[in-house]
């Protein structure tokens, strides 16, 4: 008990024990940032909040961000909108805040200002940056402002959240160089602004470009595309209540917007909008001066061109800038200098940014001065204009004694002469575009200076003229002694010189090579049998190896065939300016003696139409794949007709003409046909109908008329080829006398569809895509070219799930013809000309 008694009970002061969880200090944490930084709700930026470093909005739909991004390096900071589900960056920015005003870091502040009036950009030390009003209007309830992203891209300044609150400023009245579906294109008559769009000055710099495209300042209903914000370089045409005449793809049936123009006493604008809202879509003028109308297509994670305008590049006013010379024929490094010239600057030239153009490596030295002839376009920059005596010397001379003139152009009767850079060379021109020659100034003798200028050129004048002498006579003695007895090898041998040259000339590249006939009969075995792998209509195709083991297919045209040479010249001078994943790649060529050989690039599984019409192989192609090789037939297509430097018709387009490589992946070949077409042509007559009975569409057939929707019409009857399993040319239905085109019709109306599917494709699983193919094949078989669609818009329909597919109408050839006995002739012979085995027609006459 005494030992208890000593125990004492201590009473200490309550003293809580406090548990640090990780969760309490992350709170903590969050209430401290939260003070420094107030958080954003969503979609909105309110009153006394902001956006800095890595923070953004997301609009409601989650269709577009808003945030810092940056470009260059070193990194150069822009607040911008892009679209959301586009991950490729270069790409996906379709709004910038603060183009012309780009930021070291990305830690100045978003927000709306303290008096409500604008939106604005500013650091922390309150230096602005950019603001969205020059003449701000304070509001008198500045706390109820807020910046809204809406779903379709724009950014309002607006009187509280509710949806009827009134917009003080939106983005899509200041645009930068994409215009959106809901924006609007036109001009304020109140504030007297355009509301236009303004290309990048590169892919790296948002500032403003060169390119614009802005409402006619005449008042009239069109959107012209324009040059330093001065000079009409392309227009879409007159707005005539439906659509705009310069762009055709607008009046296709299958076209994928709906447009409207609003004219009111307050001002003019266009508008767009999709049928199909939930595809993504943007016009966009490239800092290269194009304007495309563009769709998002999420299988291939690419935008896709619907329309592209100017179509060539050195349609584009001043690409090239001062002394650049465009050149259409090569699809990279389309500008280069004149000879005597440098880029101004080397960096922005290996961009591909041209601009800046070339500025001369020596100075003119004016009385020492020559000329050399280019191509310009009539729409160059302004010259002065007039009658001068003494014709085209005259002209030349009043150029050269004017020091500050660097060219001049002397046509019909008038003398034009220009002063500083020149610009719109062209080295060629494609499409008709109108162009006439003008002379520009060079130094002869570079370095050359004082008294010895005249006394140069003399010595230059003697020289040259002794030389020519000289060189003719040497020339006129060879061919004297050379043509006894060797004429013939002489022209044979001549001509091939003739052909490579003009095929290195056409390329406007490197040069196409070029192979002496003892290579390409070693590489074949000497043509044998065993190495060959098919007859064409132009001659056999064997396959070879070349030095290094490379294994190519050569075409090797026949000797009899009388348009063999033209078709030759045109595939060599055509596909060497065609690259492109859906074509067949030239790889060089010979002309020696009456041998005329094309060689391609090898595809070990031939054909289409080797698979496709086999019992056995057509198996290997199931729905996937075919599905696979008609979309790749048509981007391949669509390259041709639109995205190309060169607008080309096919005008032959079938099976056989389809190459497969070892993927199966489809390779368009055989351009012996070809033909370029005019951007200003909406077709071309020609009184030699040449191409395959069954393929051809009847504008063509009978009255000898193609153009684009020739190949439109070709492709329809491949895609029902290819759902079907059955050839055009050989398919019978004897009970309704129908061909392929009327059978596939017949069972479309009669909603058996799957009746028309290839059986070895068994139970279709995905009957949406074989509906959608068919829909395809049977508009562009339609007997109207006009109602067929563009191959962009089958492109679009064929990758676009959700695309409204039109219903298409009776095709063209539905029926067979009869004999005179009352028999049904095949549909080959329909056009008076037998054609078996797909043996391609020419020199057919229209009726």
């Amino acid at each position: 008990m005494e030992s208890m008694e000593s125990v004492k009970l201590v009473l200490q002061p309550h003293r809580p024990r406090i548990f640090f969880r990780p969760y309490l200090l992350l709170m903590i944490f969050c209430l401290i940032f939260l003070q420094l930084h107030p958080c954003l709700s969503g979609d909105t930026i309110s009153a006394g909040h902001s956006i800095a470093g890595n923070q953004t909005i997301t609009s409601k739909g989650g269709i577009f961000q808003l945030g810092y991004f940056f470009r260059g390096s070193p990194a150069r900071y822009y607040i911008g909108i892009w679209y959301t589900e586009v991950k490729d960056e270069d790409d996906n920015v379709v709004w910038v805040a603060n183009r012309d005003t780009p930021l070291q870091n990305n830690i100045a502040e978003l927000k709306i200002s303290e008096d409500g009036s604008s939106l604005v950009i500013q650091t922390k030390s309150g230096s602005l940056i950019w603001s969205t009003n020059s003449t701000p209007t304070p509001s008198s309830h500045p706390a109820a402002r807020v910046a809204v992203l809406q779903n379709n891209g724009n950014l309002a300044l607006m009187d509280g959240n509710s949806s009827s609150a009134a917009a003080v400023w939106e983005s899509f009245d200041h645009p930068t160089d994409t215009f959106l579906p809901g924006g609007r294109l036109g001009r304020n008559n109140v504030t007297k602004q355009d509301i236009a769009i303004t290309s990048w000055k590169n892919k790296d710099d948002p500032s403003s470009g060169f390119y614009s495209q802005k409402i006619n300042p005449d008042g009239q209903l069109e959107l012209p595309l324009y040059w330093n914000n001065t000079y009409a370089y392309w227009t879409t045409g007159v707005w005539n209540g439906q659509f705009f005449t310069g762009i055709p793809e607008m009046r296709s049936i299958n076209y994928l917007y709906n447009s409207s123009f609003v004219k009111t006493n307050d001002g003019s604008y266009y508008t767009y909008m999709l049928h199909d809202s939930t595809m993504l879509t943007k016009t966009k003028i490239h800092a290269n001066g194009q304007i495309k109308q563009e769709t998002w297509q999420r299988a291939t994670q690419t935008w896709s061109a619907f329309w592209t305008q100017p179509i060539h590049q050195c349609d584009i006013y001043a690409l090239c800038g001062p002394f650049g010379v465009c050149n259409n024929q090569v699809d990279q490094n389309i500008c280069e200098c004149l000879d005597g010239f440098n880029p101004a600057s080397a960096q922005e030239w290996e961009s591909n940014v041209w601009s800046g153009g070339c500025t001369r490596k020596n100075g003119l030295q004016c009385e020492g001065d020559g000329f050399i002839s280019l191509s310009v376009k009539s729409s160059s920059n302004h010259s002065d204009s007039a009658t001068i005596s003494g014709g085209a010397e005259g002209c030349r001379l009043a150029c050269l004694g004017n020091c500050s003139c660097t060219a001049y152009s002397y046509q019909d009767g008038t003398c034009s002469t220009w002063k500083g850079g020149l610009l719109n060379l062209v080295k060629e021109t494609t499409g008709g575009t109108a162009v006439h020659s003008a002379l520009v100034r060079v130094p002869i003798s570079p370095g050359s200076s004082g008294g010895g200028k005249k006394h140069s050129r003399s010595v230059i004048i003697v020289v040259t003229v002794t030389s020519l002498v000289i060189l003719l006579a040497a020339a006129g003695s060879c061919y004297f002694w050379k043509s006894k007895g060797k004429n013939a090898g002489a022209r044979k041998q001549g001509h091939a010189s003739r052909l490579h040259q003009e095929a290195r000339k056409e390329n406007g590249g490197p040069d196409l090579p070029f192979y002496r006939l003892r290579y390409i009969m070693a590489a074949t075995d000497n043509f044998s049998e065993s190495n060959k792998l098919g007859q064409g209509g132009f001659g056999p195709v064997y396959r070879g190896e070349l030095q290094g083991g490379q294994e190519v297919a050569i075409k090797r045209l026949s000797r009899g065939s009388k348009q063999g040479l033209d078709e030759f010249t045109n595939e060599v001078k055509l596909i060497a300016k065609l690259q492109h994943v859906n074509l067949v790649q030239l790889l060089g060529c010979c002309a020696e003696g009456e041998e005329r050989i094309l060689i391609y690039e090898y595809m070990p599984n031939k054909s289409l139409d080797h698979f496709l019409f086999d019992p056995i192989l057509r198996k290997q192609l199931d729905w996937d794949k075919r599905l696979e090789i008609v979309t790749g037939i048509a981007r391949g297509l669509q390259y041709l007709h639109q995205e190309s430097r060169l607008k080309v018709i096919h005008r032959d387009l079938k099976a056989s003409n389809i190459l497969l490589d070892s993927a199966l992946n489809p390779r368009i070949s055989d351009f012996g046909l070809a033909r370029i077409f005019g951007d200003e042509q909406s077709h071309i007559s020609t009184n030699k109908v040449a191409g395959t009975c069954g393929y051809m569409p009847p504008e063509y057939a009978m009255e000898g008329r193609y153009s684009t929707k020739s190949d439109v019409f070709s492709f329809g009857v491949i895609v029902l080829e290819i759902v079907s399993g059955l050839k055009m040319t050989s398919f019978r239905n004897e009970e309704y006398s129908l061909n392929l085109l009327g059978h596939a019709w017949k069972l479309w109306n009669e909603d058996k569809v799957p009746e028309f599917l290839d059986r070895s494709l068994g139970t279709p699983q995905k009957l949406d895509q074989v509906l959608k193919c068919i829909n395809v094949g049977l508009l562009c078989v339609q007997e109207d070219a006009a109602e067929r669609p563009t191959m962009s818009s089958a492109v679009l329909m064929l990758s676009n799930d959700s695309a409204n597919l039109a219903s298409p109408k009776k095709p063209a050839y539905s029926h067979k013809a009869r004999s005179p006995d009352g028999g049904s002739t095949p549909v080959e012979n329909v056009l008076g000309n037998s054609s078996t085995n797909d043996i391609t027609i020419s020199v057919l006459q229209p009726r």
